[in-house]
């Protein structure tokens, strides 16, 4: 599951009781990970969500930048409009800590978390759309939901009721490489799990905690075995990975 920046200062929202009749919950407020990570595997809610903006008890005191890109038609569109969105906060606006999800429906959500625009009015925030919208003819965009500085917005590595698939991270500036994570929670099982379920539970792991796609992880431990990197071996009870 994500991790969310500057989790105190944040709002959160639950879809709760049935897919026929849900509940929205909001406003609960969580001091660290563990305790937002507990309350979802206790309460198994239907949705997931964290505001875009930052709080001192109930005061405002500013938002991440949040873009909402949506096509029931043309989702294929949709995901291009995206990337022209997450390259122009890049380039164009120099900004460093940007990461483009897709929302588990018919869309995708572009998220700046750099201090530098936490303070940017509505106005600043629908002259950059215009900004997007004119010269860069994004045509999905819904400038309505990306100015909105109290909006909620889906938890990445959480799952949307509706559709039944993972709100996931396609590209981030902030994610921890894929790599990084393979090693690390190599180090994590080994010696753990004696029924020789390395690969499997290191995909598992990976996918559950970060919402990378399982193929994505299996491909890249394949590709690492094939380099050298990591040791595939057998034995009677199964099937092992270790770091070379």
């Amino acid at each position: 599951m994500e991790k969310i920046k500057e989790i105190e200062k944040r709002e959160f929202g639950f879809f709760v009781g049935s897919r026929e009749n849900p509940i929205m919950v909001r406003k609960k407020r969580f001091s660290t990970q563990e305790d937002l990570e507990s309350f979802i595997r206790t309460h198994n809610p239907l949705d997931c969500f964290v505001s875009v903006a930052y709080y001192d008890g109930d005061e405002w005191i500013g938002a991440d930048l949040f873009f909402d890109l949506d096509s029931k038609e043309n989702i294929t569109l949709a995901r291009a409009d995206a990337e022209t969105v997450y390259e122009v906060l890049l380039d164009d606006f120099g900004l460093k800590e940007v990461t483009m999800n897709f929302s588990g429906s018919k869309g995708y959500h572009v998220i700046a978390t750099d201090e530098v625009i936490r303070e940017l009015t509505t106005r600043d925030r629908r002259e950059i759309c215009d900004y997007l919208i004119g010269k860069y003819k994004v045509e999905t965009l819904d400038t309505k939901a990306s100015i909105d500085v109290k909006r909620l917005r889906r938890i990445e590595g959480t799952i949307n009721s509706k559709s039944g698939k993972l709100c996931k991270a396609i590209k981030s500036t902030t994610a921890t490489p894929l790599d990084d994570l393979i090693y690390k929670h190599i180090a994590e099982i080994e010696g753990v799990d004696k029924r020789g379920r390395y690969v499997y539970l290191l995909v598992k792991i990976i996918s559950e905690n970060y919402g990378i796609d399982a193929n994505t992880i299996q491909q890249r431990i394949e590709k690492l075995i094939r380099e050298n990197k990591l040791i595939l071996y057998t034995d009677e009870t199964g099937e092992y990975v270790r770091r070379r």
